[in-house]
């Protein structure tokens, strides 16, 4: 078998997609699977070269449509590559959500042996996603927003969620032990958010719900205890 035989087999033999499935890697790929369509497209057709003495393949239509969809593949393989990132650099996470952008309320108080307990709705009620921590700090107040029982600052190393546009989380607060004096209707609990991000108001079951105010198992006066679980869906 002549020369321009051998070449044109070599150049009709697919090469498998490189496994690493870089963005270099799928070009170099692409470029080798259009010297085979072009090759296969077009083998018994062959038109007179300018080069003397040698002859190429001619480039069939269909041939040129298969190598231009093999282009448009490479030239998207490259613009995943550069947005993901060749190193595999993250995108960057949603700003932090902020308390104005965002909706609580109680779906309903539990009750348990001293304690309280909360099933809580949060909702971002704005049109662009953003990111919140686990375990801002949560009280529980009255209808004057006085805080009745308080818990610890709010975390600035809790894990992250992304809650998306109009997108909603749950949470469960528990509460115990207030020795105070009786509360103004409604008792409702507040969320305040890391830094400057506001806080959240939870609405209340209705509005006249004290519920969610536990009994008094101490002295007079003494100190009450509320916490909330993680963020989940």
């Amino acid at each position: 078998m002549g020369g321009g035989g051998r070449a044109l087999m070599s150049a009709a033999t697919p090469r498998r997609r490189p496994a690493g499935g870089g963005a270099i890697d799928v070009v170099a790929w692409a470029m080798h699977s259009r010297a085979f369509v072009g090759a296969a497209g077009s083998a018994g057709r062959h038109v007179p070269s300018q080069t003397e003495g040698c002859s190429m393949p001619a480039f069939h239509p269909r041939a040129r449509v298969m190598t231009a969809a093999v282009a448009a593949l490479a030239v998207l393989a490259l613009g995943a590559g550069s947005s993901l990132g060749v190193a595999g650099v993250a995108a960057a996470s949603p700003p932090p959500c902020v308390g104005s952008h965002l909706s609580a309320r109680i779906v309903d108080w539990q009750g348990a042996v001293g304690s309280r307990i909360a099933d809580v709705q949060l909702v971002n009620t704005s049109f662009s996603p953003c990111s919140i921590r686990n375990f801002p700090q949560v009280r529980l107040v009255n209808g004057h927003g006085t805080t009745l029982i308080g818990g610890p600052a709010a975390s600035t190393t809790g894990a992250a969620h992304v809650l998306a546009a109009l997108g909603f989380l749950k949470t469960e607060v528990e509460d115990s032990n207030y020795c105070g004096a009786a509360p103004t209707k409604p008792s409702t609990l507040e969320f305040v958010l890391p830094g400057s991000q506001g806080r959240v108001v939870a609405i209340p079951v209705s509005a006249t719900d004290d519920t969610g105010v536990p009994p008094c198992f101490g002295t007079p006066g003494s100190a009450g205890h509320i916490s909330m679980h993680a963020w989940h869906a």
